[in-house]
């Protein structure tokens, strides 16, 4: 990370003599110099007077005393729930609530009643949100009670001091945005119930309750700020007993008739409710006013926390550009600060904030001064407490939150402060009234959208100022350093006359008649500032701003420029700057074309370009005659072919003549059939760099005319990988930081592609080391090739927000490894010698920006992950290269001579009957390779492929099957692989697990209590935090019930650690159902960490299925399909003690070579990951079943087995037709019968219709079929 310490740019603006303070006479407003460069916002903070609050009334009997305050400007008086009542209600935006402050009297013990009226704007896609809440929630307390919206349903709880919650309850209503609900939650100490719209849709029994003892109730959010609610609430009550069913049912219905027997309101108050808020509060708000150009709709309203109208800063306290008595704003730091909801969308990495602020003492960490935390944007002026240094966010990037300014301001006094964000490169400022000192952040800023709302003095949680904070200004472009300079002599004043900071350059190109040109200036000084141009010491007339710009120049303008700033204390001359000004002349040559030298059916580039005139125009020659259409100064021929070769010139035109570049030599290249550069483009690569050069700093791209540079000087002319061939490699060194960069281009990082290479390690080397590299970072994009610490070949892909890994086999030191790997917009794939060794869907982001670098990774800096050791052979494809021609690709790097050999051998298998198998072998060897499969070792007619595919699997068909390979060379004969076809078990899924013994076996089956009970053994567990059991199980035609997680709350089941349950060779299985959520979310763990060690199950932040191994020194995951959010999905792990294999819904979907080491120290635990942390992180969103644990491995066929138990395949349904005297009788199976009047529909079911069905003849024709419903 690049950044720079405090720079003072001005020294002391003040001065302290003999006990008197000095201040410069004034003669501008700071306002005013804030207005004049455009703010789209700038608030003075001039509210005064005391706070406005705005009060949500209690009409229930406690009176005032729960009368709750608005937080956060929720819209007030915006139609309410009552059919007929124009009452209004209060709309919550998912960052705004009320809050009454806590009361014993409002947290009764039970009996008692909680109703409200509630319509949310959004269906969650995951996590709660609370509308209504009166709870302490710190593990393991839960005291008090909470209605949480969930992504389906309603949710009210109950919890007490030691027990977590003790009452889950959930609705058997859907939830859809924008409708009411009459939500009533009951509990008379022992029986809790849940209504919905009059009607009672849950009950649960517990004794366990305490009520809560210290948190505010909270409406539109929990009352200590967590779970904010996205809509409208109306006519909250709270009552001391427990309405009966008959009354809540009257309340409904009073609700949505438009005509009610009685007033709403006086059917509630004759209930006595301890507490009834109508919600129907008219606004009464404290605003400062936006003076910048987005207007009033972006006003900030002060919250709770705020003291207005304290003294700012003015001529009293150092700052003599405002005025006397300006008012500020104090803010508490635990609650005060203003809001503005009204997203900026600036969508730009081009802002810059200033502000006033007079801090008092210690800040909270990352304390917010100007922040936005909302939508997709996280960026802002901050504090970062464990320095007490100024800092910012941007794009949450830990290379901006991270970094530290050294900027200190100093409390109790008035410190000007700005925050300048530019795509390179931010800078802070601070003014403390002794100075102007500046920091800078030099690391890329991609743009922000400023899409949520603005927060001064806050960022988000607990993140408040604490002090005094004024003058908030907000620019969508970054100010100058001059204008940044100028804001602070325009608030602190200065009698010095103005200073250049950036004198006027002459412009970097050459000017001619016709063009135009711009100068321009960047000075500090107290303003006003004025201008004026002067071309040879004369006035120029109206060129009074800090850019001069002249269009459509002549010769005539050619001079010496200089300007003159002013203001009230003297002038100030630039330095003279000459400007030429030429006239239109005969086309000089700025650049040449060089020689091309490219592979037939590849792509040649050739660039020239002239100066003379400010239109040129160009015409490219071939061999000295014009090529139609080719009028620009670069040249791009694709599909280059032998008659394309000779010379390559370019003609420029002006209207003073013509002139032609010397020409350059287009030489083509045509490999010799069947060698391996003649393989690689019959596949028309957009790069191919064979690193053959022996001399020189360029690597040549004999494909694409993507040529690279050598750096730090690689070891050249290096025996290369081909057998047979004697084009060399380079070798590369990682102490040296060896590499070649080749520029980025969109062509080699297109969104399907193919990329190859062969790689030989050094023996020793360590680390993560790259031999090919397209990335960014910060979100991570792109792909990496690595051989890892722990030797294993790996293919990284960025996914925008992490990496996403495919695994593959171990590296073989100082051996030549042909790597290559696919992507084809979702799934991946890598190949080692040829050979598939992993795939997984993973999603991709694109390397946008940086070089594609051979030797070395990290591409976003100058590198690191360097490799040791040879490369060779690099291509790059914009499509993805189907398996047989990546075989055919390695094939043609052994030459000939080679026999064949087994690089892959065919995988055994189970499937179903009626199903079709497919066996692949890969094989290496000199090219032509010829296949013989064969059945119990008897050769099968016309099975002469690498793939062998077997449809309609019948189970005679089972057995054990091999091919043999050959070719000139030699013969080798394959390993057999084995062929199980599985008949679906007629035994329960309990007996058919059982029967494989488990372990361990946790059916998570119980629908009360703490205790998770092990099946088979004494592995018992504990449910914390309150999981939701007796939830429908994954398990068709079994009642057994599944336990429902939310990440959330945190909610686990855990079971203590055992040697017997982490063994070195072992299966472990599990149902899973994904609701929702976001990150890693594991539905079972059993690892420990630093170093790895243990085995997880993860849904990825792409929802992926990942199946992850420590090895001791890092993780090991094999992927798997996309995460299917809401449908029960069936996985296996296991592990023989070399390789490890990934099974989905009862198919191996990923297997790789890896090592191992066992979790030794932590408990496995279930809905939640990282389980050798007391708490847990990476809590599971959704319904967990069926959790196994083995000490051995199940075959595939096991693991079939165990899949179709729990999901038996569905069989097609049949429909049969018999005549019968007078009718026709219908039977069918395995559906419903439709009918129809036409064969084409519409097809509707026939009501009552059993089977066997007669039927009499009708004279309207009748259509009927089976169909699944």
């Amino acid at each position: 990370m690049n950044g720079s310490k405090p720079t003072i740019l001005r020294a002391s603006l003040l001065a302290v003599a003999t006990g008197a303070l000095l201040l410069p006479a004034h003669t501008a407003t700071y306002p005013d110099a804030v207005l004049n460069l455009g703010p789209v916002a700038y608030w003075r903070m001039e509210a005064t007077g005391p706070l406005k609050t705005e009060t949500a009334a209690n009409r229930g009997s406690l009176g005032a005393a729960a009368s709750g305050e608005y937080v956060g400007g929720p819209d007030l008086q915006v139609p309410g729930a009552l059919a007929g009542d124009a009452n209004p209600a209060a709309a919550f935006d998912g960052a705004s609530l009320m809050k009454v402050p806590y009361s014993a009297d409002l947290n009764p013990n039970p009996p008692f009643t909680i109703e409200a009226w509630v319509k949310p704007n959004v269906v969650l896609s995951d996590g709660f949100a609370s509308p209504v809440s009166s709870i302490n929630r710190t593990p393991p307390a839960a005291e008090g009670w909470i209605f949480y919206q969930t992504p389906t349903t309603w949710n009210f709880r109950l919890g007490d001091s030691a027990n977590n919650y003790t009452v889950s309850l959930n609705s058997t209503t859907t939830i859809e945005a924008g409708q009411w609900y009459h939500l009533v939650a009951t509990y008379d100490g022992n029986t809790a119930t849940l209504y919905v719209n009059g009607v009672p849709e849950a009950s649960q029994s517990s004794p366990n309750f305490a009520p809560n003892p210290s948190v505010p109730l909270g409406i539109g959010g929990r009352g200590d700020n967590a779970f904010y609610f996205n809509g409208v609430v109306d006519e909250v009550a709270l009552y001391p007993s427990v309405l009966s069913a008959d009354a809540i049912q009257a309340h409904y219905e009073n609700g949505m008739a438009a005509s009610p027997d009685q007033p709403y309101d006086q059917l509630v108050l004759s209930a006595n409710p301890l507490a009834y808020w109508r919600l129907d509060d008219a606004p009464n708000r404290t605003e400062t006013i936006n003076l910048g150009s987005l207007g009033e709709d972006y006003n900030g309203l002060y919250q709770p926390g705020c003291t207005p109208g304290q003294p700012g800063p003015d001529p009293t306290n150092w700052a003599p550009g405002f005025e006397n008595s300006n008012p500020a704003v104090e803010l508490d730091g635990t609650s005060g600060f203003i809001l503005v909801k009204k997203p900026l969308n600036l969508n730009t990495n081009t802002v810059t904030i200033v502000c006033w602020i007079q801090p008092f003492g210690g800040q909270a960490n990352y304390a917010g001064v100007v922040f936005a935390r909302g939508g997709d944007t996280v960026a802002g002026l901050d504090f970062v407490a464990q320095t007490g240094h100024l800092g910012y966010h941007w794009n949450d990037s830990p290379a901006t939150y991270n970094w530290d300014s050294g900027l200190t301001p100093i409390d109790s006094l008035w410190n000007f402060v700005a925050l300048v964000v530019e795509p390179d490169q931010a800078r802070l400022y601070l003014n403390d009234g002794f100075g102007l000192l500046s920091a800078t952040n030099a690391v890329p800023h991609a743009p922000e959208e400023f899409n949520g709302p603005l927060r001064i003095g806050l960022d988000s949680g607990t993140r408040f100022f604490l002090g005094v904070i004024d003058e908030v200004a907000i620019f969508d472009r970054a100010l100058t350093p001059g204008e940044i300079m100028t804001l602070s002599y325009a608030g602190f004043g200065s009698t010095n006359p103005p200073e250049i900071l950036a004198q006027p350059a002459a412009p970097a190109e050459g000017i001619y008649e016709g063009g135009s040109f711009t100068l321009s200036v960047d000075a500090a000084g107290e303003p006003p500032l004025s201008y004026q141009w002067q071309k040879d010491g004369v006035d120029i007339p109206g060129a009074n701003g800090p850019v001069y710009s002249v269009q459509n120049a002549t010769v005539a303008d050619s001079g010496s420029y200089t300007v003159v700033v002013s203001n009230a204390y003297g002038a100030t001359p630039s330095d003279p700057v000459n400007v030429v000004v030429q006239a239109t002349g005969l086309p000089t040559f700025t650049r040449t074309p060089e020689p091309v030298t490219v592979f037939a059916g590849g792509r040649a580039v050739f660039q020239a370009e002239a100066t003379g005139a400010v239109q040129i125009d160009y015409q490219w020659q071939f061999n000295g005659a014009d090529l139609p259409g080719a009028t620009n100064t670069t040249l791009v021929l694709t599909g280059v072919t032998p008659d394309q070769a000779g010379q390559y010139a370019l003609k420029a035109t002006t209207t003073a003549g013509s002139a032609i570049s010397p020409s350059a030599t287009l030489t083509v290249i045509e490999p010799e059939p069947g060698t391996y550069p003649a393989v690689v483009m019959e596949d028309g690569p957009v790069g191919y760099w064979r690193l053959g050069e022996t001399s020189g700093p360029t690597a040549f791209d004999l494909a694409g005319g993507h040529h690279g540079e050598y750096l730090n000087s690689p070891l050249l002319g290096q025996p290369g990988a081909l057998k047979d061939d004697p084009d060399t490699a380079a070798g590369f060194f990682a102490e040296s930081l060896t590499k070649v960069d080749v520029p980025y281009s969109p062509d080699l990082n297109p969104t399907q592609f193919s990329v190859e290479l062969w790689a030989k390690v050094a023996p020793g080397s360590s680390g993560y080391r790259s031999p090919l590299t397209s990335r960014d970072d910060g979100p991570q994009r792109g792909y990496i090739f690595y051989a890892t610490p722990a030797n294993v070949w790996q293919f990284w892909l960025g996914t925008g927000s992490g990496w996403g890994s495919l695994t593959g086999t171990s590296v073989e030191e100082d051996t030549w490894t042909y790597l290559a790997a696919t992507y084809d917009g979702t799934t991946a794939r890598l190949y080692v010698n040829g050979a598939e060794v992993a795939s997984g869907n993973i999603p991709l982001s694109l390397n946008t920006a940086q070089v594609l670098r051979i030797g070395g990774g990290a591409t976003e800096t100058d590198g690191n992950y360097f490799f040791a050791g040879y490369v060779d052979e690099v291509a790059v494809y914009d499509h993805v290269l189907p398996p047989e021609r990546i075989q055919l690709h390695y094939g043609a790097g052994l030459g000939a001579g080679t026999p064949p050999n087994i690089v892959q051998q065919p995988a055994d298998q189970a499937i179903l009957a009626g199903e079709t198998a497919v066996f692949t072998v890969v094989a290496a060897g000199s090219l032509p390779l010829s296949y013989q499969w064969q059945f119990n070792g008897t050769d099968i007619p016309g099975a002469t492929e690498p793939t062998l595919e077997l449809a309609n699997v019948q189970p005679d068909q089972a057995g054990a099957y091999q091919v043999v390979v050959s070719n000139p060379a030699g013969t080798v004969t394959s390993e057999a692989a084995m062929l199980e076809v599985v008949t679906p078990p007629e035994q329960p899924y309990a007996q058919v697990v059982q029967a494989d013994n488990p372990v361990a076996y946790w059916r998570l089956g119980e629908t009360s209590g703490s205790t998770l009970l092990d099946s088979v053994g004494n592995h018992h567990g504990t449910y914390m935090n309150g999981p939701t059991l007796g939830q429908p199980g994954a398990l068709v035609g079994d009642p057994d019930t599944a336990a429902g997680f939310n990440a959330a709350l945190q909610t686990k089941a855990e079971v203590p650690w055992s040697p017997d349950l982490n063994t070195p060779v072992f299966t472990v299985e599990v149902w899973a159902r994904v609701t929702g959520g976001s990150g890693y979310r594991s539905p079972l763990t059993s690892r420990a960490d630093a170093p790895q060690r243990g085995y997880i199950f993860y849904a990825t932040p792409a929802n992926i299925w990942q199946f992850w191994t420590g090895t001791g020194a890092g993780w090991n995951g094999l992927s798997g399909p996309a995460v299917a959010v809401g449908e029960w999905t069936h996985l296996v792990g296991t592990y023989d003690g070399a390789v490890k294999r990934f099974y989905v819904n009862g198919r191996l979907v990923a297997q790789g070579e890896s090592a191992f080491v066992p979790n030794d120290t932590a408990l496995l635990r279930i809905g939640g990951g990282a389980s050798e942390d007391p708490t847990g992180s990476f809590f599971f969103e959704g319904d967990v079943d069926e959790a196994a644990y083995y000490d051995h491995v199940l075959t595939p066929a096991q693991v079939l087995t165990h899949y179709v138990a729990g999901r038996p395949p569905l069989q097609p349904p049949t429909i049969r037709i018999e005549r019968t005297p007078g009718g026709v009788v219908l039977t069918w199976e395995n559906g419903v019968l439709e009918a129809a009047p036409t064969v084409t529909g519409p097809w509707e079911p026939v009501e009552g219709a059993t089977s066997p069905l007669t039927l009499t003849p009708t004279e309207a024709w009748q259509f009927f079929r089976a169909a699944r419903p």
